[in-house]
């Protein structure tokens, strides 16, 4: 599914990742995700991520994760430690 959507959206060929959305879902169905090999995960709260992913980056040490949507004010401290990419910064005090 990556290669036809890299050779669809980006015929030059540069590297596609699959993002896996996993916000709303809980570590019980992430986890078969994990095992399968899918390793770049979206969520769009912090407070959400952080409840639910340090355990399974216990078991799987190899993924990323990544904040969609925008940051808020109250978990940039918690974002930094936890995310591997904030998506969206629309404020330059957050950044």
């Amino acid at each position: 599914m990556v290669s036809r959507a890299s050779k669809r959206f980006d015929p030059v060929g540069r590297p596609v990742k699959l993002v896996a959305v996993s916000k709303t879902f809980p570590p019980e169905v992430i986890e078969p995700l994990l095992a399968a090999g899918q390793r770049v995960f979206g969520e769009n709260r912090v407070q959400e991520a952080k409840d639910k992913w340090p355990a399974l980056r216990e078991r799987y040490p190899d993924w990323e994760l990544h904040l969609l949507g925008p940051l808020q004010t109250n978990n940039p401290r918690d974002a930094a430690v936890l995310l591997d990419l904030i998506e969206t910064v629309d404020r330059d005090r957050l950044a």
